[in-house]
């Protein structure tokens, strides 16, 4: 009896030992921490990184700040794994991405005081070193700032260089590539710098007015008119004289006062006949029919002349031989 009782209680023991452990937990991505700070402004540098680096432009930036009577401007700035994270009321978010991050530090010169330098993009895209700096609630904060953003952005670093690594031996072997779950969980050249879609460099889009789109109607409808090619019409020697048909055909004395409003042509005639010829040809000189047109419009005012001359020289014709009929009588 005793050794069943024992037995039972040794079963008993080794059912009952893996459950009266206590409940651990892990957590696998933990909050963001975040601080409410007041920023002190901003300047030039030109030292990205070393151990005296911050001490000029900080000092600058610390007169300035005690110099001005202005209220101060808040902020809340936030730790993460790319970076910094600054959301202000009146700039909205501005990222800080961990590539440009080229030193930070909390200074036991200025207590409460947590600054970093960034590389910015200035005009025309050239870079240029900003020094940052912002004023904690707590003498603690600073310190706690600087190392926590210190791991975060050797981590990175840490992720990008084995995941560049890992791209460089797959192409050098020939393998057709990661798993697409692998492709998944990799995060560290996104830590380390911003995505394709976020760059300044990747395409925007905006909106379109619609005064824009009718100029651009507009200015496509020039084109296609000055591409347009209008030749002027073959004008026979019969055709471009039809006052000297009608003069030969009635050049008798008795006929010619009954002739006179015949061969004479009517203003509408006229019109009809100098539309077509002498209509401006819409040509630029970019089209290939800039010389050819210019042909055309010469021939045309040639001909035009002709006729107003032909018109003239048959009215004076028509004037003289009335003359003589009435000296005749």
């Amino acid at each position: 009896m005793p050794f069943l009782g024992s037995t039972a209680q040794s079963a008993s023991n080794f059912f009952t030992l893996p459950f009266r452990k206590k409940k651990q937990r892990y957590t696998i991505n933990p909050p963001e921490e975040s601080y409410n700070v007041i920023y002190l402004g901003n300047v030039l540098t030109i030292m990205a990184r070393g151990e005296n680096c911050y001490e000029k432009p900080l000092s600058l930036i610390w007169k300035a700040y005690c110099s001005r009577a202005r209220s101060d401007l808040g902020m809340n700035l936030e730790i993460t794994r790319s970076g910094l994270k600054a959301e202000t009321k009146q700039q909205g978010l501005t990222e800080y991405w961990a590539h440009r991050i080229t030193f930070s530090s909390a200074p036991p010169e200025y207590p409460k005081v947590f600054c970093w330098i960034y590389k910015h993009d200035g005009k025309r895209l050239k870079p240029e070193l900003r020094c940052h700096a912002v004023l904690c609630k707590k003498s603690a904060e600073p310190g706690i700032i600087n190392t926590r953003l210190q791991n975060f952005l050797h981590a990175a670093l840490q992720e990008y260089k084995r995941e560049k690594l890992s791209a460089q031996n797959a192409r050098l072997t020939g393998s057709a590539g990661c798993p697409r779950r692998k492709l998944i969980l990799q995060t560290g050249t996104l830590n380390f710098r911003p995505p394709v879609s976020r760059s300044k460099s990747a395409p925007r889009l905006g909106s379109i007015d619609e005064e824009q789109e009718e100029d651009e109607e507009q200015f496509g409808s020039d084109d296609n008119e000055s591409v347009c090619y209008r030749a002027a019409p073959d004008v026979d020697s019969n055709s471009s004289f039809p006052v000297s048909d009608t003069y030969k055909s009635d050049a008798g004395p008795s006929s010619s006062s009954t002739t006179g409003a015949s061969s004479v042509c009517s203003d509408d005639d006229r019109t009809t006949l100098r539309l077509p010829v002498t209509d401006p040809d819409s040509l630029s000189e970019e089209s290939g029919y800039h010389e050819e047109g210019k042909l055309a419009r010469e021939s045309s005012e040639e001909i035009y002349a002709s006729d107003n001359d032909l018109v003239i020289l048959e009215e004076d014709y028509e004037d003289d031989e009335e003359v003589e009929q009435v000296t005749s009588l």
